[in-house]
């Protein structure tokens, strides 16, 4: 059995079409970078309507967001980077989560997350728990995704009157 934060829920078919169509509407074609959110908009609210079944959302205070248009991050862990880079200490959000946006003509493109691999597909969430090596393998054609942290504490990077 997986420890609770190694977990991996996969949904697909995830929002309805409606729903869908107008998350995209709102995700511009280039990367959107990392905003904080201290509120779920009606649009986000799936999300973390499903993300509350898996993992403890009661301390939360904002989220993270935001999207990944035919890019390939390098691996990493999700953890507040402000923190970690002036400290060396590692905090991580509550889960992650990975909503593939639109997925055409994919070749490669898979996310692994520790020693398992989940191929993109259109319209499907994937949650996993904090402290997760994750990574993109390269690929070709369309990959959209939008990625969401919800966090406890918020991350240093959005704190006011840093230097």
């Amino acid at each position: 059995k997986m420890p609770k934060n190694k977990k991996i829920k996969t949904f697909d078919n995830f929002l309805t079409h409606t729903q869908l169509k107008l998350l995209r509407s709102k995700i511009p074609n280039e990367n959107i970078p990392a905003t904080w959110n201290s509120e779920i908009k009606k649009h986000f609210s799936p999300f973390f309507t499903e993300a509350k079944k898996n993992y403890n959302l009661s301390k939360f205070s904002g989220f993270e967001i935001w999207s990944h248009n035919n890019t390939k991050p390098p691996p990493h862990y999700d953890k507040d980077e402000v923190l970690y880079q002036t400290t060396g200490k590692s905090k991580f959000p509550l889960c992650s989560m990975v909503f593939y946006v639109e997925v055409k003509n994919v070749q490669g493109g898979r996310l692994f997350i520790d020693d398992d691999a989940v191929i993109p597909k259109t319209n499907r969430l994937v949650i996993f728990g904090p402290k997760v090596w994750h990574s993109v393998e390269p690929f070709s054609g369309i990959r959209k995704v939008l990625l969401m942290n919800p966090w406890n504490k918020k991350p240093l990077k959005y704190k006011e009157n840093r230097l």
